[in-house]
């Protein structure tokens, strides 16, 4: 049987990548949310009155916001619920797709991507929204919660 100092002398090199990669993926991590906390944090002071629209879990994997106003979205994520804000008035789009997986016959899986599409939105000030969408109508619906 061998010793801990032979496996740790073969094995060595697997474990310092392992580790390394480790290292460098947590770094990344908290700069990345150290840089959206800081956009949602001048976007909030930008706009003090913004709206909250909430994503549902089921709805998140295939939504994507591609851009609010022609800024990239000010997300946060709160008691386990993600989001964007919005200002708030009129006039304010919203450029988003979503894409819906179905099992496929021939495939394992078929996705269908509809959009981007672009919606002009009136919210009120501080309210917060569900975004939910709709395959019927082909388009994404706000609703108060």
């Amino acid at each position: 049987m061998e010793s801990l100092e032979e496996v740790l002398q073969y094995n060595m090199w697997p474990i310092i990548a392992i580790v390394g990669v480790s290292i460098i993926s947590i770094i990344i991590t908290i700069v990345r949310t150290k840089k959206n906390n800081k956009r949602t944090g001048d976007y909030l002071t930008e706009h003090p009155n913004a709206a909250k629209v909430f994503i549902p879990a089921m709805v998140v994997s295939g939504l994507q916001v591609h851009t609010v106003d022609g800024e990239e979205p000010a997300t946060f994520h709160k008691g386990g619920k993600t989001g964007f804000y919005v200002r708030s008035g009129e006039g304010v789009k919203l450029v988003a797709s979503f894409t819906t997986t179905r099992p496929g016959v021939m495939h394992k899986t078929v996705s269908k991507t509809y959009g981007p599409i672009t919606k002009s939105l009136n919210l009120a000030p501080k309210a917060e929204y569900k975004i939910s969408f709709d395959k019927k109508a082909k388009d994404f619906l706000l609703t108060e919660k």
